[in-house]
Parts: C-alpha cells; sequence; structure tokens
C-alpha cells in the first residue's frame, strides 16, 4: 500500500513575482503550522510523508520550481538542468515531456522512495477536444496506482479547468475499479494572511458517493452501496442494519419476510430519522412512503404492491413472479378464508381449479387441451423461474404485457373483498 499525493501546478504568480513563483505563505493543515511555502504540495509532503507524488501540469507550469525545490543546490549538473528547465517554460514551446523524467528522479530523491511521475497536458486550444484529449492523458494515472492506496488530492494550483478534471479522474478511477483505492482527503488551500489553511474537501466529494447510493437504494431497493457509504462514515449498527435485512429480503425474492419485516418497519425507520448523519434524512420520507405502501394487512395485497413496485422499478422477472404468487394468493384468501394461504398443497389446488372467470383468462396456461394460452402468467413465470429458452422472441412483449396484466387484476384486489361482503 503506498500513499501518493497528486497535486496540480499552474504557472505561478507571475504578476506580483517576477520569477513566476505563488507567493510565499504559511499553510496551516490539521492545526499543524508550515512556514513560508509557495506550493500547498510543498506542506503536504512534510505533513503526509508520501511515497509517490504525481505532479500534473501545462508547458507552462512551474516545472523549474518543482525541480529547483528539491534538488542538490551544490550539483552543477542539477544546476544546468534546473537553468535549462526555466529557459524551456519561458520559450514559446515551453516545458517538454523529456525534461520530465529529470523531475521525476529529483523528487524520489527527495522522499527516499520510486514512483512518482509528472503528467504534461495541453492547453492551447481551450476547446472540448483538448480537454478530452487531456482526461484521456490523466487516465494513465490508473496504471500508476494499486489495490489499497491512498490517494490524496491537492487541487490548490491547477490551471483553469484542471482541478475539475481532476476531482472526475479520481471519481472514475473509484468507480472503474470498484473502490479498490482510498482517498482521505481532497485538500484546498485558501490564501490568506498571515496563515493559510488548508481545507479538507473529501466531505462534500462524498455526497457524489451518497448520491449514487441512494439513487440505487430508491430505484432499485439495492442496499450495497448504501451499506458500504455508511460503513465509510461510521453510522450506527442499528442504522445499517436496517438496510441489510431490506437488501437481503430484497436480493432473495422473500417476499415472506419482506412483509414480516415491513410491518414492524416504521420503528426502524425511525433510527434512521434520529441518525446523527444528516444525508440519511433524504431516505426517511422516501421509506415512510414504502412502508405505507407495503405495510398491509392481506399477504395478498402485500404482494400484489410489490409486484408493481418491481414493475416500476423495471425489475420485471420479480414483478412476474410476485403477481403469480398474489393472484393465487388472493383466491386461496376468497375461496378459502379459514385455511393458510400459505399451505404450498393448498395453493396448487387453487392454481389449477379455483381461478375464477375472468381472471383465468390471463393468469392459466391451459384454459382447456384445445387452445393452450402460450402468453398466460403462468407460461412466463414459469419460463422465468425456470430459465426455459421458449419466449427468447418475446421479451419485449412480455414487458409491455406485464403492466396490462396489473392493470387488468387492481380490481381484484381491491374490490373482490368489498363484493364478498
Amino acid at each position: 500500500m503506498a500513499k501518493i499525493l497528486i497535486t496540480t501546478i499552474g504557472t505561478g504568480d507571475n504578476f506580483k513575482d517576477s520569477s513566476g513563483e505563488y507567493k510565499k505563505t504559511n499553510y496551516q493543515i490539521d492545526n499543524h503550522l508550515y512556514e513560508n511555502r509557495v506550493l500547498v504540495a510543498d506542506a503536504l509532503i512534510d505533513h503526509h510523508k508520501f511515497d509517490k507524488v504525481f505532479f500534473i501540469g501545462t508547458c507552462k507550469s512551474i516545472w523549474d520550481y518543482i525541480y529547483y525545490h528539491y534538488m542538490s543546490l551544490d550539483d552543477e549538473a542539477s544546476i544546468g538542468a534546473y537553468e535549462k528547465l526555466l529557459e524551456q517554460r519561458k520559450s514559446e514551446a515551453g516545458v517538454r515531456d523529456e525534461m520530465l523524467f529529470t523531475i521525476e528522479q529529483i523528487i524520489d530523491n527527495k522522499l527516499q522512495s520510486n514512483g512518482s511521475k509528472c503528467f504534461l497536458l495541453e492547453y492551447s486550444k481551450k476547446d472540448h477536444e483538448e480537454l478530452q484529449k487531456n482526461f484521456m492523458a490523466l487516465l494513465q494515472i490508473k496504471e500508476f496506482i494499486d489495490e489499497n492506496d491512498e490517494i490524496y488530492l491537492d487541487i490548490t494550483h491547477g490551471f483553469r479547468y484542471i482541478p475539475i478534471l481532476n476531482i472526475l479522474l479520481v471519481q472514475f478511477l473509484l468507480i472503474y475499479t470498484n473502490n479498490s483505492f482510498k482517498v482521505p482527503a481532497i485538500y484546498y488551500g485558501m490564501l490568506s494572511s498571515p496563515i493559510s489553511e488548508v481545507i479538507n474537501f473529501r466531505e462534500f466529494f462524498d455526497l457524489i458517493e451518497w448520491a449514487n447510493a441512494i439513487s440505487a437504494f430508491k430505484k432499485r431497493l439495492d442496499a450495497d452501496a448504501l451499506i458500504d457509504v455508511m460503513s465509510a462514515n461510521k453510522v450506527e449498527d442499528e442504522v445499517k442494519k436496517v438496510f441489510r435485512q431490506i437488501n437481503s429480503n430484497i436480493q432473495l425474492a422473500n417476499l415472506g419476510s419482506l412483509w414480516q419485516f415491513f410491518k414492524s418497519a416504521k420503528n426502524k425507520i425511525e433510527r434512521i430519522k434520529n441518525t446523527k448523519l444528516p444525508l440519511l434524512s433524504f431516505l426517511h420520507e422516501d421509506l415512510i412512503k414504502l412502508v405505507d405502501r407495503l405495510n398491509v394487512d392481506k399477504l395478498s395485497l402485500f404482494q400484489f404492491e410489490i409486484a408493481k413496485w418491481f414493475y416500476e422499478n423495471h425489475q420485471y422477472a420479480l414483478s412476474y413472479l410476485a403477481l403469480h404468487e398474489a393472484i393465487i394468493t388472493k383466491f386461496c384468501e376468497l375461496k378459502f378464508p379459514d385455511k393458510n394461504c400459505e399451505d404450498k398443497e393448498l395453493r396448487g389446488t387453487v392454481k389449477i381449479k379455483h381461478i375464477d372467470y375472468p381472471y383465468d383468462e390471463y393468469f392459466l396456461e391451459k384454459r382447456n387441451t384445445k387452445s393452450p394460452n402460450l402468453d398466460s402468467i403462468t407460461n412466463i413465470r414459469n419460463s422465468i423461474a425456470h430459465q426455459l429458452n421458449d419466449r427468447k422472441d418475446k421479451v419485449n412483449q412480455d414487458i409491455d404485457r406485464l403492466k396490462v396484466f396489473i392493470e387488468y387484476y387492481q380490481p381484484l384486489f381491491y374490490e373482490a373483498d368489498k363484493s364478498n361482503k
């Protein structure tokens, strides 16, 4: 595991300092003061003792300063290299790629380590094509990051849009590598006098992870990412337990357990409302709405509502499975009110003999031997549950028909009880 700093350098403060350097200031990091520093990276390197530093800049960035800051002042060869870098930066063409290796060696010597890199970006056209090209160039960084590395990002001195690219880069790489590395800090030095505080924006970077995780949960009741981000932010175990229960039941499509969970869910949801993390409050109202929808007395109505919910969230296979079970359960309740609707033998009997007209029209696989109903709910459900290949050409049709089925059967669940009273 390596501790890596990714930092950007610009062209310096050319208007206030004839040498092209930024103004010196006293940077404060975690209550530690680093006096008379030019770059935030100078202070961060001393503060964190990095194994590697990745510098990002353009051909006009103050690469000569980086070299001069870390070189041996009594080495004639180093002085010559510094002067060449300074001359190149001030030339029309600017610093070229071949000089970056020399800078990397100087940085490695300073850190007493290996692997520091310099990345040269273009900044001449200032158009969309250049922006895309620069982002692709930055993607090279993934080749130098290993699993469990710690990445610290400094965006203080970046030129124009480059800091934004760096933030997007790190976010992309986290998703691309499935969070294989960590990002403890995203730093920005707030230039001030006499002390410039270095702010860690990591909590705002977390908003992107929270937004993605909350979105996944709201759309699919998929809490995997949400549990991960809650763990990273040390959310109470009791709160995480609520989401794990929902997640496990959804992943197993365990409708019976889900029904029992939602019967007692309101008290559990209150733990989310009362958590110390404000971001979770965004989920409280949505969860209460879901609980109110699914906290019903009859198993059949729960199965039908969860079938609708699965359909609304594009989980069509689960919707078919739930709808099929809901219809069977409803007729168990209607025909055999004194028996256990979850009894396997009873459900088998009802499925074959007791689905009444007109609801048998869409449900039964065979209404009679002469006219098999190949597009019945049962036939589609069996094809899904048993992973058959008989409906490979009817996928879109089956998705379209699911809405028709749900609308057709809705009166059975909301009006049948009234008509039987």
